[in-house]
């Protein structure tokens, strides 16, 4: 039976739940560039204190460091820009498969319905004035978002460029602003964030490496033209867990059914890339980025799924190292240290400090 002060704890927690995910939906705007800044200056920050122990000024170390990250990404896009023109030179070859495939269509239509000539001419320019209308109703929120995207990339190295600045003066606060007993556990808590924040994104980094590796070698031994192109898109898509693979894999897909007569090769793409999410899945991702985001399959799809309905493609690439920073949250709380079991990968008595009898029960109950 729970207490009326257990009942009273946790259905404040709920409230306040109830009440951050709103917020988190009606304050998106703001807070997205905001946690994108954070995890940003967390990736940069080893590399502005490196500049700033030999001796150069801060906001000489945060500018360096922008561009040598400015040089990274220009570096990967001529990589690929010249697989991208050539990609985009062949659109006329598309545009023939395309029309022999409408072609084949129209027989098969002419030979099978039971409508006249005309009747069917009728509804595919219908169809075609409806496709038409649709394609310019999708032009202006397209360019919509283009724009804001833009905007929101611009803040949010705004946000980097001051969270580097004065990530001294903000630890300080956050110290200052607990009691002295508090301030060693509240150190340790940030330390752990940071840890996390850190492994998480540079083991992601690794592992999409990994992955375009082998997915532009598939395709290049199956005969796909623009392997490293279509590979490292799709490798490029792992930050979406679970769903960017396939989404990745099916273009090179659509590409060899408008390219080549024959089925087989795409069957072979799409083995290959479900070889390469099982190993992502079950070998390379536990191995590289391992335990540091302790958050169980269970949970790190309920973050993935909310994180999509609130912020988009955004929630989904950042809710689940949220969902770990709230789990080292919980860890470090008495009253919601059982929060962070439930989040876990796995209940350990020695890890939560719980009496060894509460794991003999757990182990009778599921005998």
């Amino acid at each position: 039976m729970l207490s009326k002060n257990n009942i009273t704890f946790w259905s404040g927690l709920l409230i306040s739940l109830t009440i951050l995910t709103g917020l988190f939906y009606w304050a998106q705007s703001l807070l997205k560039p905001i946690v994108f800044a954070i995890i940003f200056a967390l990736l940069l920050r080893p590399v502005c204190s490196f500049l700033e122990k030999r001796k150069i000024p801060p906001v000489a170390s945060i500018l360096l460091t922008f561009f040598a990250l400015f040089l990274l990404f220009g570096g990967i896009l001529t990589l690929f820009s010249a697989q991208l023109l050539q990609l985009f030179r062949e659109l006329e070859d598309f545009q023939e498969n395309i029309l022999i495939t409408v072609s084949r269509l129209q027989d098969f239509i002419y030979t099978r319905l039971p409508l006249s000539e005309s009747e069917i001419e009728r509804l595919i320019n219908e169809s075609r004035t409806q496709l038409f209308a649709l394609s310019g109703a999708l032009l202006a929120p397209t360019l919509g978002a283009s724009g804001n995207f833009l905007a929101s990339a611009g803040l949010t190295l705004v946000y980097v460029f001051f969270f580097l600045l004065y990530r001294k003066s903000i630890l300080a606060f956050i110290l200052i602003s607990r009691p002295i007993e508090q301030q060693e556990p509240t150190l340790l808590f940030l330390q752990k964030v940071n840890k996390v924040i850190i492994r998480y994104f540079s083991g992601l980094i690794m592992v999409i490496g990994i992955m375009g590796t082998l997915n532009s070698l598939g395709l290049w031994i199956i005969g796909v033209d623009h392997a490293l192109l279509f590979g490292f898109f799709a490798a490029g898509l792992t930050i979406i867990p679970y769903l960017g693979t396939y989404i990745g894999g099916a273009l090179p897909v659509l590409f060899i059914l408008l390219t080549r007569e024959e089925i087989m090769p795409a069957v072979y793409v799409g083995a290959w890339f479900m070889l390469v999410q099982f190993l992502e899945s079950n070998w390379i991702a536990p191995r590289i980025i391992g335990n540091q985001v302790s958050v169980n399959a269970l949970f790190a799809f309920m973050a993935l799924i909310i994180g999509g309905l609130l912020w988009g493609i955004a929630g989904m690439i950042l809710f689940i190292p949220m969902t770990a920073v709230l789990k080292i949250l919980f860890d470090h709380s008495k009253s919601l240290k059982s929060l962070g079991i439930l989040l876990g990968n796995e209940f350990s008595s020695r890890t939560h400090h719980e009496p060894e009898v509460l794991s003999e029960r757990l182990r009778r109950f599921f005998e």
